[in-house]
Formats: C-alpha cells, structure tokens, sequence
C-alpha cells in the first residue's frame, strides 16, 4: 500500500487518511495487546485447573495402552514403548519381565508346546533338520532337553510342525520334502517311545497317493483335526480321527491351496485358515461339525503369500479365542476379531508404525521369511512380538533377547507361569522369563506429542515425576525430543546413586528459552534385574505463546472542512462522509490495510530468496534501528539496519510463511486489521449545519 501522505494524516484506513484527537483526560492513540486466550475455565482446563500462570500437561495412567493418534490426549494412553509394563500395576510403569537363556538347540525352533499326557506335563520344542539331516522333538524333563524322536524319524522330513496331547498321547506332526514320506502323522507315548506313524492311512482317508506334511492341528479331548498337503500338487486337506488315530476321515479337500497354516475348534466349529495358492487371498472358514457344512466367512487379501510371511514353521498361532471372540492374526499387517455371537468382523489393529510388531522387526515390510508365528495366550492375554491384547487394550511389551542389539522376539509356547520366547535372529536359542529387564537403554515409554493446538508454540518450563523410593541400581531418566523423535536429549534423571532411596518426586527444568509448538516425552527405566523401578504420575508445566497481535483503541476526527497537519490544505470529504466511511468498513467486518503513526515504507532493490537474512532496499531511512517488516503477506524481524539494507533478519515471523519476493516489492511497517468496535460522538457546541464527529474505533491486528 502507498504511503497515505504523511506529512497531511496521522494515519490511515484502507485509502483514506484521518487525525487523531485527544479528548478531555482521555487520549487519542492506545495501543495495547490483543487478548490470545479468554478464561481458562470457560476454554476448558482439562480438569488441571487454572493455576494462574503455567498451563499443566500431566498423565497418571497408561492402562489403557498404546494409540495410533499423535497428540497428547489424557486417556491413559501412551504412543509406545519397548520392555516396559504398564498393565500389570495399575496407575504404574514398570520394567517388563527379562530373559533368560534356556537352550541353545542344533537346529532352528520351528513350533513348541506344554502339554499334558496320563497326568504328567512337558514342554516340547521342536526344530528343523540337525547335522544327521532329521528334524528334532525335545521334551524338557530332568533339568535338561532330550531330543526323543531321533530314532524312529527319517530324514525324509524337514521340520516338526506341531506337537498335541490327545487321549493321553503325543500326536507329532512334520512336514517332508519327497513324495514318500513317512511320519508326517506320528501317535507316540510321551517320551517318544512306541510311536505309530498314521501318513499311510491318512492318504488313504483323503484318496491321496501320499502325505507329504502335516501343517497344523486343532482339536479337544474327543477330536483332533490335521491338515495335511500332498507332495508335487497344490492338494490340502483336513482329517480328523475322534479316537486314538485308529480311524481317520476326510474333513474337506482343496485343490488350489497353498497352505492350512492355522485351525482352531471352538465348540461345534471348526475355524481354519487357507491360503489360495495364485491369489494373495487368505480365507477364513468355518466347518460346522453339526451339519457338516463348510462356509467362507470372509476374504483377507494380502500382498505376499502367507508362507513367506509366517516362515516354515507350521506352529503359527494365527486364531485365538479371547473372551467370547475369534481373534485373527493376518500376517504381517493386521489383527481382527470375529464376534462369534453376532457374525460381525472388525479390524483391531493396522501396522502404520514401528510400534506396531506383530513378527519379525528386520525386513518388516518386505516379508522375505518373516517367521510370524502369532501369538500365544498367556494369563488370559494374547501375546505377540512386542504387542498384548487383553481383549480392550493393545500394549508394547518385550522387544529385545539380547538387550545389547535388536534382537527382535517372538513367543513360542507358555506352562502357565512364564513365557518361552524364540530369538528372532537366531532361530536356535529359546529364552524365557526371568526377572525384570536390565540397564540399557532399550527400556522407555514415549509419550504422545504434547501439541495442545500444534501450531501454537510453547515455552516448556519443567516435569515433575512421582515415583517409589528407588533401590539400588534403579533409575529413571526423562528426555525430550523436538525432531519427531529422531534425536533425544536429557532433560535429567532419578539415580539411586545420585538420590538415594528416600524421595519419591523430583523436579526437572527444561533450559531457559526451551520453545517450540511440539514436544515428545521418553521415559526410560533402569533397574538391576531382580528389582524394577515404579514411575507413578508424571506433569509438565508449560505456557502457550501464541503470535502477539496488537489493539489500537483511536479517537479520529471526522468535521466538515478540516485542516490538516500542514496547517493549509483541507480535507475533501465532509466529516459525514469520513465517519460513514468507517462505519461501513465495521458494518462489513472488511480487512483493512492500516498506516499506523510510525507507518515506514520502501521497496525492495533486488529479488529476495525465501531463505535471505539480510534485506536490500531502496532506502532504510524512515525505518528504526531494529523492528518489523512487512512484505507481501510474510512478516520479518530485524536486528540492524544500514542505509540500504536491513540485518539480522528472521523469516516468517509471527506466524507467516517465509517466500520469495520480486524486485520494487513494497517493504513496509504496515498491519492488517479489522475494526472491532465503532462509536460516534457529537462535540459539545457544534456549529449549525456543519457536521463535526468523534469517531472512536477499536482495531485488531489480524
């Protein structure tokens, strides 16, 4: 905008130029601060009440889990964590349960199970081939692991697939790599011994030629179903034998399937998976054992084939019953469950995040042998790579065998007391619970960003924590992040070293002049193993800054025939005209350009980049030594000035946007505002028929 003839106007609205007056004990220009907020209470304070000054972020509970949204809400939620407990203790962050090395076997894990035959209970971990080129079958008893297969096995098998009790014996299953395998079936004592292979008669019971692999297997004290492949073709089936493995029947048949990987029977249901062999498709189907009749409940399509996604082992525990529902697990991206009352299927949970680990970590979204097995029920819980259900709330858990990598984890079996995991990089070591997790510094809990209105920066000036009195070893240690988590820097911590083991709070200042719109919190949690530290409540106290914007409160005068400031030339217009002017610009809530008393302009000399921090111009005379700019619509601060160039300038200033501007651009101090409040008065003596007004206006910086 151009300059509205100084040397004649106090200063200008839109086009038109006015005079100030001063009133009796009052004044004719203020200028103060445009309010940024209103009462807290009536905005809403988020139950911290208002405290004056600080605006308080705090969280007490993280029992309701993990969350997909960014911004900080207080719902008991958290974004994610790894090797931290926040369900078993509610209101408290613990450390999760450590590990312990069990075994290292001569083979890869590929399934394992507790079982229990003629009254006695074993864990049994089964593995792929060893030196002599036979899979394995272990059984823990006597303190150590005995492989129990090895002399009746061929070497014609690959794997054992899965392992179940049924009528008091051990049926093993495995899966072979020629068209004459035996054993894929195998009924034995719970030692191994006395072991009748069944792959002959269940050939039979499907018309096949042979049984090459059995895959999974499902079934209670009175049923059992296998599915089972046949070599060279792309055959599956499932059979079942409601006695000892004496008698077997063809369930159903598929010609074009490309795996069974899981079954689950659920009262009178069969629940299983299908792969179709040249579709990325995963079915879910149900075999009514009433009515015998097979029906597709619904599709998943998937962009890998299942087999690739959940690796060799047929020990992949993709359906689970959970308080009344059918959970499915479909590897590698989402969880669902199927309301077994209803009919009706919903998704639980997407991958759209690291936090997100329902298998293997490395090669995550490229599923070369991604070995997802599932999960496991444990406590009434399904348990994961670093995730739990327990049929609300999904939780991060265990992330790391080795705490000094990222070794990544995946449960294989429980007793009812602990879990036994299997390294996910090294597919021969078996680890179970033991403990807490230790020192490094793969145990944290990240908050949700701390963004109330994300735009709106904020001056961060402390956290204050609650927590029991730490033991030797414990720690607790608070960092902060302002780069979407890509660095984290301290802000400080509780050491039992430092602080002893008597104070159960303490206060942490951020730096002076910590300000920024958006904040992530990380919590990490040390301990020596046998013991974990509790972190109770946690709160921040911060202020919002929004972009100051000015009000200007005038008292313009608008007569008939005015002098203006050079003492000679009159105002054109009527003083009618000038007040209705005014009036109409309030009427139409317009966005006015407004020439304050202290209004510079020039124009830039040169192109300016949108990154430049210093400014050339025609002349740098009417302006202050340090100040605002205006150009286009992006504002800029300087430090300094020259004859032609202003320093030390900052970009997008109070909320703008930093852009390129072309050569003779106007640079000036101008602002836009709005009028906000309108009142005319009448002078006391005014002239007959001559039209004098006092126009008092209200304006808004916008």
């Amino acid at each position: 905008m151009a300059d509205i003839k100084r040397n004649l106007y106090n200063i200008s609205l839109a086009t038109q130029g006015y005079l100030l007056i001063g009133l009796p004990k009052g004044t004719a220009r203020k200028v103060n601060q445009a309010p940024i907020y209103g009462s807290r209470f009536a905005s809403g304070d988020r139950d911290y009440l208002d405290f004056t000054f600080w605006w308080y972020w705090a969280q007490t509970d993280w029992s309701y889990g993990f969350k997909n949204t960014i911004s900080w809400l207080d719902d008991a939620k958290y974004y994610y964590s790894t090797n931290i407990d926040t369900f078993s203790e509610y209101g408290a962050m613990k450390l999760i349960k450590g590990l312990i090395l069990d075994n290292t076997f001569d083979a890869s894990i590929s399934c394992g199970s507790y079982e229990t035959i003629a009254g006695d209970s074993f864990p049994y971990i089964g593995t792929g081939a060893g030196l002599d080129g036979k899979p394995r079958l272990f059984r823990y008893t006597a303190g150590s692991w005995t492989n129990i297969i090895s002399l009746w096995i061929p070497n014609t098998a690959s794997w054992i697939s899965d392992a179940i009790s049924h009528k008091n014996k051990l049926f093993i299953l495995s899966v072979g790599s020629v068209s004459a395998s035996t054993y894929a079936v195998t009924k034995a004592d719970a030692d191994g011994t006395n072991q009748i292979d069944y792959t002959g008669a269940i050939a039979t019971a499907m018309g096949w030629t042979a049984v090459t692999g059995a895959h999974s297997l499902t079934g209670d004290e009175n049923i059992l179903y296998v599915a089972v492949q046949q070599y060279g073709s792309d055959k599956f089936g499932i059979v079942k034998t409601t006695d000892s493995g004496a008698n077997w029947t063809k369930v159903v048949e598929y010609l074009d399937a490309g795996d069974i990987p899981c079954m689950l029977l659920i009262g009178t249901n069969l629940y299983y998976l299908i792969e179709r062999k040249y579709n990325p498709v995963l079915e879910l189907r149900r075999y009514n054992l009433t009515d015998s009749t097979d029906i597709l409940i619904t599709k998943f399509f998937t962009t890998l084939s299942t087999f690739d996604q959940v690796g060799f082992s047929a020990s992949r525990r993709l359906l689970h019953y959970l308080n009344g529902n059918l959970i499915i697990t479909i590897p590698v991206y989402d969880i669902w469950e199927f309301d077994l009352y209803t009919g009706k299927l919903k998704q639980l949970l997407k991958k759209n995040s690291p936090k997100i680990k329902i298998g293997q970590e490395a090669n995550y979204d490229t599923g070369a042998d991604l070995n997802l097995r599932g999960g496991i029920i444990h406590e009434n819980k399904i348990w994961w790579a670093n995730l739990m259900y327990d049929g609300k709330y999904f939780f991060n858990t265990k992330k790391d065998a080795d705490e000094s990598t990222t070794e990544w984890l995946r449960p294989i079996f429980t007793d009812g007391n602990l879990i036994y995991w299997n390294s996910g990089t090294d597919f021969t070591k078996l680890y179970k619970d033991s403990g807490y997790k230790g020192t490094t510094g793969k145990n944290f809990l990240v908050f949700n960003q701390i963004d109330p209105i994300s735009t709106i920066k904020k001056l961060f000036y402390s956290i204050v924590v609650l927590f029991n009195k730490l033991v030797s070893g414990q720690k607790i240690i608070l960092e902060y992040s302002f780069d979407e988590m890509t660095t984290w820097t301290e802000l400080g911590n509780v050491d039992f070293s430092v602080d002893g083991g008597t104070i159960t709070s303490k206060t942490f200042f951020f730096p002076e002049n910590t300000i920024d719109a958006k904040l992530w919190l990380r919590v990490k949690l040390e301990g020596g193993g046998a013991d974990t530290p509790t972190l109770k409540d946690i709160s921040m106290a911060y202020l919002p800054l929004p972009d100051y914007k000015q009000k200007w409160v005038l008292n313009l005068q608008c007569y008939d025939n005015m002098i203006l400031l050079d003492g000679k030339t009159k105002e054109t217009k009527r003083g009618e005209e000038l007040k209705n002017i005014l009036k109409t610009y309030w009427w139409k809530k317009e966005v006015l350009d407004f020439q304050d008393v202290d209004y510079a302009e020039t124009l830039l000399n040169g192109a300016l980049t949108a990154s430049a921090t210093t400014i050339t111009v025609d002349s740098t005379n009417q302006f202050p030594e340090q100040g605002r700019l205006k150009i286009e619509k992006e504002e800029i601060t300087y430090t300094g000035k020259t004859a032609t160039t202003f320093t030390g300038c900052v970009r997008e200033a109070r909320g703008t946007v930093a852009t390129s501007h072309a050569d003779d651009i106007l640079v000036s101090s101008g602002y836009k505002i709005i009028i906000t409040n309108f009142a005319e008065s009448i002078p006391i003596g005014i002239k007959p028929k001559i039209g004098e007004y006092i126009v008092a206006l209200e304006l808004r910086e916008v």
